[in-house]
């Protein structure tokens, strides 16, 4: 995750347990087969990117059978087809790189075909 969440936004990351642990108890709600809706609200500038990049990085960590997958939506919501690209991409991305690399190559419509034959023999929906 070095390309989406540096060591460097990892180390401004502090005390936010509380808020990690209710992220927690929804993944776990998931995995039962429970889902809830959960919302993040706040304001501008208050950290709640960064709470999300390091929920999914202990998630990563964790090895679940969820599969996280982290969007930006003021760039995929510039267009429809951006969107439909995008959000096609991302999905993809993460479940081939879990975020290991940089996204771009599975954002492009043209690219994204040959980054899934890249990777191969793997199943996109093996068991993590």
């Amino acid at each position: 995750m070095r390309y989406l969440y540096p060591q460097e936004q990892q180390e401004l990351f502090t005390n936010r347990q509380m808020e990690l642990a209710e992220l927690a108890h929804y993944r776990d709600t998931l995995l039962r087969g429970q889902p809830e809706h959960a919302a993040l609200f706040g304001p501008r500038r208050i950290g709640k990117t960064l709470l999300l990049k390091e929920f999914l990085r202990q998630t990563l960590e964790q090895k679940t059978t969820v599969a996280p997958v982290y969007m930006d939506f003021t760039f995929l919501c510039s267009s429809p087809e951006q969107f439909a690209a995008g959000y096609v991409g991302h999905i993809c991305y993460w479940l081939v790189t879990q975020g290991r690399e940089t996204p771009e190559p599975y954002l492009t419509p043209t690219e994204l075909p040959n980054q899934l034959l890249l990777a191969g023999e793997r199943d996109l929906y093996e068991e993590r």
